[in-house]
């Protein structure tokens, strides 16, 4: 098995990539073209576990930009935490990340978590959040988070259609979402080189 990111000049993992994030996520999680615009993105990746066989799975990240800042300062609120990440500090975010069912239990999920936290260093985040979806399709990512440093912060009900606006459709409970999730945090620790003089 290979993990590696992907490259947007060679895009034979749009479509599977695609297909599997729609089928843990609901239909209208994220397009093909969205996929292409975040591995196109310096400030983004998207790690992909992958055999000859095919894609096994995919994992999203992203240095959180004003639009993600100000989901993830709602989400704070909601868990009664006053913290606004809308200021200078570089915030990783764990966007998503799904390891089709047949490939569970290989470590895959890990090793996408850890490649994202090693990028998101490389990005100089000194934190990274991430939310665990609460679906009860036992699939939910909060343990794996938490092998990885991740501490969990609270418990948000109805999350998706309640603190974000989702209207996509869930892959549970339809159209709009009414989930709960999870909201995680880690510190990364990012080693700063300085120059000799």
């Amino acid at each position: 098995m290979h993990i590696e990111r992907a490259i947007p000049d060679r895009p034979w993992w749009v479509g599977a990539g695609g297909d599997l994030l729609r089928a843990a996520c609901g239909s209208g999680y994220i397009s093909d073209d969205e996929l292409r615009s975040i591995a196109a993105d310096n400030n983004s990746a998207i790690f992909l576990a992958h055999e000859t066989s095919g894609l096994l799975g995919i994992s999203l990240v992203a240095v959180a930009d004003a639009g993600v800042r100000a989901q993830l300062t709602r989400s704070l609120a909601a868990l009664g935490i006053a913290e606004d990440l809308t200021g200078d500090e570089t915030v990783g975010w764990l966007r998503a990340g799904v390891v089709a069912p047949a490939a569970r239990g290989r470590g895959i999920g890990d090793r996408g978590v850890k490649a994202g936290l090693d990028f998101l260093g490389q990005k100089r985040c000194r934190t990274a959040y991430a939310v665990s979806w609460i679906s009860g399709l036992g699939q939910q990512s909060d343990g794996l988070l938490a092998r990885n440093g991740f501490g969990a912060l609270g418990v948000i009900p109805d999350y998706w259609s309640g603190v974000l606006d989702y209207q996509g459709d869930c892959a549970v409970c339809g159209k709009p979402c009414h989930c709960a999730a999870i909201v995680m945090r880690r510190n990364i620790n990012v080693e700063i080189s300085v120059p000799d003089d």
